[in-house]
């Protein structure tokens, strides 16, 4: 698309003395020209985090671009994986925060700012708990809580299976689930899936 035919929404944003919007194009990354604050500092720094932000966002669709994307399969898991994604950052930024002597710094143009650290500290903070109220609304506990019960539950039902078919005393049947959970914590430390032993019918023998 040619410089003519531009969107005007891609105008200065700021208005003449007479209430006419502002006809000149804005100074690259801020919604304002020169004449209209485009040369301050704060809008140039702010000019520059946006064009940063902006260079990466097309870098990441460009990359996409050659992937093969699949459908998202389970979405509360995905929001789950994102949300631990989120607090691992959140965790590894407060660290780098709390190493700060001053969380401000002053610009070459005399403009006191935050930190970087500290504004990508709060939006992980913001994302992390957004992700979150979305899992708690979405009853992600409960959910899990109910899939770990069946993963448990079809466990012992082949526990007993393999029990019946093997032909184990009775004392082998009971101590049988305590070896699987024994075996499996051993493979998956941070497995969510307990099987605890139980002492009664295991098999009719």
């Amino acid at each position: 698309m040619t410089a003519n035919k531009r969107n005007e929404g891609q105008r200065c944003t700021a208005h003449a003395r007479s209430g006419k919007r502002c006809g000149s194009w804005p100074v690259a990354g801020a919604t304002v020209c020169r004449m209209h604050g485009g040369s301050a500092p704060q809008v140039r720094a702010a000019a520059k985090r946006r064009l940063l932000r902006q260079a990466a966002e097309d870098e990441a669709e460009a990359l996409l671009a050659f992937e093969g994307l699949d459908g998202v399969v389970d979405p509360l898991e995905l929001v789950s994986q994102l949300a631990a994604k989120s607090d691992a950052m959140l965790r590894a930024l407060g660290v780098r925060v709390n190493d700060l002597e001053d969380i401000r710094y002053t610009t070459a143009g005399g403009v006191e700012q935050l930190r970087a650290e500290v504004t990508l500290y709060e939006r992980a903070l913001d994302r992390t708990a957004r992700l979150l109220k979305i899992l708690i609304g979405a009853g992600y506990a409960e959910r899990r809580a109910r899939i770990d019960e069946e993963i448990a539950a079809a466990l012992i039902s082949a526990l007993d299976q393999v029990a019946e078919e093997l032909g184990l005393t009775r004392e082998q049947q009971t101590v049988l689930p305590a070896l699987v959970h024994r075996a499996i914590a051993a493979e998956t430390p941070t497995s969510c899936t307990t099987v605890t032993a139980r002492p009664q019918r295991m098999g009719s023998r």
